[in-house]
């Protein structure tokens, strides 16, 4: 009896799944500041074009990319590129952008 219901208080106690120190937004800045090869193995872009298609996703006339909430544009897309460069799952995703 003992042994459930301490089960039990083990799976009351929520915790957080994506933990990592490195959030999405600082593994998008350490490519941009880092090596030209690594950013084009991770994105499929150089850091030239990655920024020129910030901006221009950003000045779309009927719709276009902004700053989220909690995600801002370039983070935005560097998932999209590093999802169509990888095919990574979206559980994946989520741990590597969380």
């Amino acid at each position: 009896a003992i042994a459930a219901i301490t089960l039990m208080d083990l799976r009351a106690t929520p915790r957080a799944k994506h933990t990592s120190i490195l959030t999405g937004a600082k593994w998008v800045r350490e490519l941009l500041f880092g090596h030209a090869g690594r950013f084009r193995e991770q994105l499929g872009v150089s850091r030239t074009v990655f920024r020129k298609l910030c901006r221009v996703l950003q000045k779309v006339p009927d719709k276009p990319l902004q700053n989220g909430r909690y995600v801002k544009v370039d983070e935005q897309v560097a998932i999209f590129l590093h999802f169509a460069r990888t095919g990574l799952s979206s559980s994946m995703l989520q741990e590597r952008f969380q």
